[in-house]
């Protein structure tokens, strides 16, 4: 019988490991998704960045001709 408690132990050991190791693993998951949501986001973000400002010396462009014509 005692031998049966220590391999109940054991076995209870491995289960907290392994919850921890999920635990972890979800965090670093949580970490990488949230990191390639930002790096995406950036992206958009300098993308409509660079819209605007073309779309702005357009905009001079086409002032500045109106004013020379």
């Amino acid at each position: 019988m005692g031998g049966h408690d220590s391999h109940d132990d054991h076995s209870g050991h491995r289960d907290a490991v392994w919850h921890g190791l999920v635990t972890l693993g979800g965090i670093y998951l949580f970490f990488l998704v949230e990191r390639i949501v930002g790096l995406y986001s950036e992206r958009k973000r300098m993308q409509n960045e660079r819209r605007l400002q073309v779309a702005f010396v357009y905009q001079l462009y086409s002032m500045l001709l109106v004013f020379v014509c």
